[in-house]
């Protein structure tokens, strides 16, 4: 469910009779017909009346473009017009009947979008909506050059006729190309279709003048996981767990915003609502309730807050920088962002090869603590702060340039050249632990602690593969993998009209890169390439390396956190020279640093110091 600007809202009154009670919702009687006019009635219904209708789920396409559709009351004696999206119009031309009427609830004409105290309930209710729609009319819009074929693929997928199955469907690039830009259709795209398509018991999908099942779609996921003809699938399409009880998502709250967060929303605020109603039953806890009248920022900072005592530092950890929300905590991970790099404190391997934490004293909070401003009252809670426990590990006193996989090659001499420093590197070979790498070369010591958290012994192949990718962008035959995503993105610019030529984060082929190595090696190479993306490498005061976000500064602090499974980056802000008691700062965001930084802090048992995140 989206949500049309106020430019478009104001245009026209909203026609639709009044809600009775809080547990009445309004549903479209579409009119049969064949003409270019819709027209529909607007229905009461009880929300848990048997009355049997199907709920429709589309993209609402550009606000500004709009046309008009006929509502019919018996209050009025002529029908009265609404506008609404082209979309919304096509989708409605597509699934009417030419002989009788359609009931289906429809988000833009079943909700006075006006009416903000509305638009909440409503939303609120959608739990109940969807789950009692006998079925949902999922509207992919009109048929493509290839899309015929990509549907017809699916089906056979899903169940082979007598004389045909998928095998008769030899991979070829045009069928891969066809299933590629099905699923990069615009619905697929968009956060509230996962609510829309989870909840209700079946679904159809209709594209042009086909039609073929939810449960096809998603058994072909099931089918591509074996075959591996697409890299990735939509999230709504992938999404595991889904209860056949409850039809919810099992999944907790972190991790489906974490999964969904590429997925788009006309209004912010659908970022955190459009995944209330998917939750567990086990998180019934999360107590958060739409509120439209409420700005992005307490919307995303109220949902930060009932994640803290669950989730701790991983809240922090999907903290990816670049917000222009004003009022927004440093902290708080603002989900209109698209995913930008990887995250790593959550990842496995890098927690299996992560040295075991220092013994923390039972006194030291192992999870930041809210701090509210005495400032702070009723439901005003962007002026939240966390209260941290963290040992210093040094300023950043030295950065290289950042690594965006497609925007030029890995700047590896260039990283390393700042790690050459001679008194540096005496003295770190005097420390290195464990001992079995003091004989190790140190480019081997670099590439294990800051760049891998492989064995050293790999480090040779990402080398090579760097070697490689240099090479073969000075030949203008050779297509590097470098080359290759560039020209992903132009080729997705070109049919998709987007601005710019960068590939998202969540599209960049990783998995196309080093193809012609041994798999061990191909692995190895991948992965650097995935999590120093959107990078780059710095050099504290204190001789520790690493890797950090692209919106490092020189001066930054890097902190070890009590709890954390890796170390973050702030930034300190007092003005005038004037320090604060404690220090307040602003998260930048998570980092990795070599093994040295953890041994010491070990060998030195110290008590961490406390300071404030704003």
């Amino acid at each position: 469910m989206e949500h049309l600007n106020s430019k478009a809202a104001a245009s026209s009154a909203y026609p639709g009779p009044a809600l009775p009670t809080p547990n009445h919702i309004r549903l479209v009687s579409l009119q049969p017909g064949s003409d270019d006019s819709i027209i529909c009635e607007l229905l009461i219904a009880e929300i848990h009346s048997n009355i049997s209708y199907e709920a429709l789920s589309y993209t609402w396409g550009d606000p500004d473009d709009r046309q008009t559709v006929f509502i019919k009351s018996h209050e009025h004696e002529r029908p009265k017009e609404l506008f609404v999206t082209s979309n919304c119009v096509s989708a409605l031309r597509r699934l009417r009947y030419q002989d009788r009427p359609r009931i289906l609830w429809i988000d833009t004409l079943s909700i006075d979008q006006s009416n903000v105290a509305e638009r909440n309930h409503q939303v609120s209710l959608m739990a109940a909506i969807y789950s009692s729609a006998t079925n949902v009319a999922i509207y992919l819009g009109e048929a493509s050059q290839d899309s015929d074929l990509a549907i017809d693929f699916i089906i056979e997928c899903d169940k082979p006729s007598a004389d045909t199955n998928s095998l008769s469907y030899p991979k070829s690039a045009e069928l891969v190309q066809a299933l590629s830009s099905f699923f990069y259709r615009p619905w697929f795209t968009r956060v509230w279709v996962i609510q829309e398509v989870v909840l209700p018991a079946t679904g159809i999908a209709y594209c042009g003048d086909k039609t073929l099942s939810w449960s096809a779609i998603k058994h072909f996921n099931s089918w591509n996981t074996t075959n591996k003809w697409l890299q990735q699938l939509p999230f709504v399409v992938s999404a595991p767990n889904v209860s056949q009880t409850e039809h919810r998502v099992k999944l907790p709250m972190l991790k489906l915003l974490v999964q969904a967060r590429h997925c788009e929303a006309t209004d912010a605020r659908d970022k955190i609502y459009s995944m209330l109603s998917l939750l567990d039953t086990s998180d019934n806890q999360f107590n958060l309730k739409p509120r439209y009248e409420d700005a992005v920022a307490k919307v995303y900072t109220d949902c930060a807050l009932a994640l803290m005592a669950d989730n701790g530092y991983d809240l922090l950890s999907a903290v990816q920088g670049g917000s222009t929300i004003h009022g927004l905590p440093s902290w708080v991970p603002d989900w209109s962002v698209q995913p930008k790099r990887e995250i790593l404190g959550t990842s496995l391997r890098i927690a299996h090869n992560r040295p075991r934490m220092f013994q923390k004293p039972a006194d030291n909070p192992k999870s930041p603590q809210i701090i509210l401003d005495q400032s702070t009252t009723g439901t005003m809670k962007q002026s939240a702060r966390l209260r941290i426990a963290g040992h210093a590990c040094g300023r950043i006193i030295k950065l290289g340039s950042p690594y965006r996989a497609g925007q030029g090659l890995f700047p590896l001499d260039e990283w390393k050249s700042l790690s050459q420093d001679e008194a540096m590197v005496s003295r770190r070979k005097a420390n290195i632990v464990p001992q079995y790498y003091r004989a190790k070369a140190f480019d081997e010591y670099f590439f294990y602690e800051v760049i891998s958290t492989y064995s050293a012994g790999y480090s040779s192949a990402f080398v090579h593969f760097i070697k490689s990718e240099r090479a073969l962008e000075g030949e203008a035959s050779a297509l590097s993998w470098e080359s290759r995503v560039r020209q992903m993105a132009s080729e997705r610019k070109s049919t998709q009209a987007t601005e710019g030529s960068v590939l998202p984060f969540t599209d960049i082929p990783f998995h196309l890169a080093a193809k012609d190595y041994p798999p061990s090696y191909e692995g190895y190479v991948q992965a650097i390439l995935k999590h120093c993306h959107s990078r780059r490498f710095f050099i504290t005061d204190t001789d520790y390396m690493g890797i950090g976000p692209e919106g490092l500064e020189i001066n930054d602090e890097v902190y070890i956190c009590v709890g954390a499974a890796v170390p973050f980056a702030f930034r300190d802000i007092h003005k005038n020279g004037i320090a604060q008691s404690p220090k307040v700062v602003q998260l930048v965001g998570e980092c990795y640093t070599d093994e040295k930084a953890w041994k010491d802090l070990e060998d030195r048992n110290s008590s961490p110091q406390y300071f404030d995140v704003i």
